[in-house]
């Protein structure tokens, strides 16, 4: 069914149809079990991230725990058996091998997390920064494409050929925009804010606005007068995966599930802390409404809480940026 509905990517049709081939074990329970495997993955890549930004031990067991134990992450694979936790995996891992000076392997990863779900793509504005910064070139960002293709195989050996692997997700987009999904499907964000909004109108704007956050961020990054170490690198991805779905139509309630596992990998201070929190507790009333129809808060408050999290998050940036920008100062006024 997944494959006749255009639910599912081709990384994850392949999980499906290994999963479909057991006889004589719960194909529901082992599709559970692959993606709270895909969550322990997930948060060992939070845990090498933490670490990266010079977190303390402990404080990178916490944001590693809290990816495993967060209500959300044990709801997402545990009772909805979403595929979130794979390409959270791929992509967190990409992120950590992309600023560990690995480009080849992080960028095959990223691909392949590409194949496995679009939200993937949230911070892949950063591929820009690594370029400029010459920690990438062309050959692995098409190592980058080559890796996408190849864990799209599913359709390729269907015979639906490149048409099917590239415009997969233009199909989805499509039909979420003019199906009964409308701007938002249980997701906080501007949308939330709105009693009334055109679909086709506040999509385009909705894409385009999307775009040029992303370039701002990019810019910021690009030009900060010191070059971005671990930690903004941190930030800046924790502020594309957070922002993008509070600007994006056709978001759904796990669309901030790659924010809340960058946020506990990030959180080093009060601050960052509570942006963490905030983006937990809007994903959890989120997945209470969308899987219980259970309304714990209402999505106008949801949404102020989201963007208020995505704010601080900025202002985190931002501090950082400066930061380097005065070390740097202070180094050529030494030297």
């Amino acid at each position: 069914m997944a494959w006749e509905d255009k639910a599912w990517s081709g990384g994850y049709l392949v999980v499906m149809a290994l999963v479909s081939r057991l006889e004589s074990f719960p194909q529901v329970i082992a599709l559970k079990l692959f993606d709270l495997v895909c969550q322990t993955l997930a948060a060992l890549a939070v845990l090498n991230l933490a670490a990266k930004r010079g977190a303390k031990s402990g404080a990178a067991v916490m944001g590693m725990l809290a990816c495993v134990l967060a209500p959300t992450m044990l709801l997402n694979a545990g009772c909805w058996a979403q595929c979130d936790a794979m390409f959270a995996a791929l992509t967190l891992w990409g992120l950590y091998l992309l600023m560990d000076d690995r480009p080849v392997w992080g960028s095959i990863l990223w691909g392949m997390a590409a194949a496995t779900k679009l939200q993937s793509v949230f911070i892949f504005p950063l591929l820009l920064v690594f370029f400029m910064q010459k920690k990438i070139s062309i050959r692995h960002i098409l190592a980058l494409l080559a890796a996408f293709i190849a864990f799209q195989a599913a359709f390729l050996l269907d015979g639906q050929g490149l048409a099917a692997v590239f415009g997969r997700y233009a199909m989805q987009i499509d039909e979420a925009a003019y199906g009964d999904v409308g701007l938002a499907d249980h997701a906080a964000g501007v949308y939330g804010l709105m009693t009334t909004a055109s679909v086709r109108e506040f999509s385009g704007m909705g894409m385009y606005l999307g775009v040029a956050c992303s370039l701002m961020v990019v810019f910021a990054m690009l030009h900060a007068h010191s070059e971005p170490d671990g930690d903004t690198m941190l930030l800046g991805a924790l502020l594309l995966a957070a922002g993008l779905p509070l600007i994006l139509p056709q978001m759904n309630a796990r669309s901030l599930y790659l924010a809340g596992m960058l946020a506990f990998a990030a959180a080093n201070n009060p601050r960052r802390m509570a942006a963490a929190l905030a983006l937990e507790l809007v994903s959890l009333c989120s997945y209470m409404e969308a899987i219980f129809s259970f309304t714990v808060l209402p999505m106008q408050a949801l949404s102020l809480i989201a963007i208020a999290a995505a704010v601080v998050i900025a202002m985190e940036l931002l501090r950082k940026l400066k930061s380097g920008a005065k070390e740097a100062v202070c180094h050529e006024g030494g030297a």
